[in-house]
């Protein structure tokens, strides 16, 4: 079986994946199990989604990333 998604948890004996980030369901996998891992070749970004965004839009999504989404870090004061 093949299992995409992305890591929620980890620890030395199991890993937590949330398949769907749209949902809340996640599927925990004993690490002993697992007979490879990859990373995904495909962003979970679609496609050209920074050319329907406005220049403020833009600089708001840098801030989050930047930030880790702490809305009290500096990159959020104007």
């Amino acid at each position: 079986n093949v299992i995409i998604g992305r890591i929620t948890e980890e620890t030395p004996e199991q890993i937590v994946i949330r398949p769907n980030p749209l949902e809340p369901q996640t599927v925990t996998i004993k690490v002993a199990d697992i007979e490879s891992r990859q990373f995904s070749q495909v962003s979970p970004m679609p496609a050209a989604l920074l050319n329907t965004f406005t220049h403020e839009e833009i600089l708001d999504l840098l801030a989050y990333l930047e930030s880790l989404g702490d809305s009290k870090h500096p990159n959020f004061t104007q």
